[in-house]
């Protein structure tokens, strides 16, 4: 994703200044002010996520590198009160896993890993969202759809739909072999995956051809037919669905998508996001209000800020003011927003 692209930039900057090993944080902030409430962080602050995946009930999975009870986790179901869920205790080995999406009591996760809880599953699992044991539903990973860094998955339609080096990837709810794939020439090179997202229906992705800019276009999630979106798609690096909301980033910038990608808006925000140097690295929210993770462009200006923004989709500004992030040489650096309850939680990387 853009955010990702953005924050290796920066890391690339930091090799120069500072040492290679990045020391991680996490913070929590009131959604109704920004105001900070430590109390509410339960995992440890040498945690790094790689994604959040909204549970449907105010909380969400983390997958990444997850500090709790003393140990490190790949994958946590932190539940709308900031508490870690104890049910739900997948061991996830040989690897690490990279992002999920959730249909029900199905969780389905992407990444390096090679088994879970013993069973052999190799980049691409379905577990029990409440347990995280593997459902017995396994599907068939075809050798040439290695994941990566920006592998991502969603459900659609009636499928399970996955982003891999190979192109996009797609399988019925419950059937183990693949029955669509489509190897678009990837808006990031053939060396990534795209981003994919579910939205009104429809999965959607950038793809475009050599030497030409991305196309935003969507794809029907039982047979992978490509339709092109009547909007344009030139200076969009990435796009999310927040909150049942498709957001576009690109150009330090962020826009909302509407009417089956028809038009675009800008949601409104406290100040410009694109001005002062400033990098969208991460976004969370829901429908009504998205939360910015801002960076500083360099990382050889100390005192340029980074930190938290939040933009509604409503039209009126939000009363969220959370504290700002001082940037020293060291960092820090926002990495990823979520959303968890009435809490904004960042993640950010020192250097």
């Amino acid at each position: 994703m853009f955010g990702r692209r953005a924050f290796a930039a920066l890391a690339v900057v930091a090799g120069a200044v500072a040492p290679s090993t990045a020391l991680a944080g996490v913070g929590a902030y009131r959604a109704s002010d920004g105001s900070s409430d430590p109390a509410f962080v339960q995992i440890g602050s040498a945690s790094t996520i790689q994604s959040a995946v909204p549970d449907g009930a105010g909380g969400a999975f983390l997958l990444g590198s997850i500090a709790y009870g003393g140990s490190g986790h790949r994958i946590v179901h932190l539940r709308a009160n900031g508490s870690v869920d104890p049910a739900f205790r997948p061991q996830i080995t040989g690897g690490y896993a990279e992002a999920g999406a959730v249909s029900g009591r199905a969780l389905a996760i992407v990444g390096a890993f090679t088994a879970v809880d013993g069973q052999a599953r190799r980049g691409l699992a379905v577990l029990d969202a409440r347990t995280g044991r593997p459902l017995s539903w396994v599907p068939t990973r075809p050798l040439a759809a290695r994941m990566d860094r920006g592998s991502r998955v969603v459900f659609a339609g009636g499928s399970l739909v996955a982003s891999t080096r190979a192109g996009i990837f797609a399988w019925r709810v419950g059937s183990p072999a693949a029955v669509w794939k489509n190897s678009l020439v990837l808006a990031t090179g053939p060396a990534s995956a795209a981003p994919v997202v579910v939205w009104g229906g429809s999965v959607w992705t950038l793809a475009s051809r050599p030497r030409s800019d991305p196309r935003l276009v969507s794809l029907d999630p039982a047979t992978g037919r490509v339709t092109p979106a009547a909007v344009g798609a030139s200076h969009i690096d990435s796009i999310e669905q927040v909150g049942g909301r498709l957001v576009a980033f690109g150009d330090g910038n962020v826009t909302l998508v509407h009417g089956g990608a028809r038009s675009v808006s800008v949601p409104t925000c406290e100040r410009p996001i694109g001005l002062g140097g400033r990098l969208v690295a991460a976004v969370g929210g829901d429908a009504r209000t998205l939360y910015l993770g801002l960076s500083p462009t360099t990382l050889d200006a100390p005192g340029s800020v980074g930190g938290l923004m939040a933009c509604a989709n409503t039209g009126q500004v939000p009363a969220f003011r959370p504290p700002a992030l001082a940037y020293g040489i060291h960092g820090p650096v926002v990495d990823k927003v979520a959303l968890i309850g009435t809490h904004v939680l960042v993640f950010t990387r020192r250097f």
